[in-house]
């Protein structure tokens, strides 16, 4: 059973409603191309999605950091 890819059924307006990686996840899916930790994945990053893609890392970080009782963001490790 095959899942269809959201940007498929997403009208080109309403794709910023998904969230960037699922659509850079989508690009490798269709790709047949695999994607471990490791695996280097940028030429399925478009150039407009890098920044969307950065803000979401730092929120991610920024969420797990405070669970965990830091903030990267003020930390030494010269997080911005």
């Amino acid at each position: 059973m095959s899942k269809t890819p959201v940007t498929a059924t997403v009208p080109d307006q309403d794709l910023a409603s998904v969230p960037v990686s699922r659509r850079i996840r989508e690009r490798i899916h269709a790709a047949r191309e695999r994607f471990h930790a490791n695996d280097n994945i940028a030429r399925f990053i478009e150039p407009e999605e890098l920044p969307l893609l950065l803000d979401c890392l730092r929120t991610n970080l920024s969420v797990q950091a405070s669970r965990r009782g830091w903030s990267p963001l003020t930390s030494s490790a010269g997080w911005s």
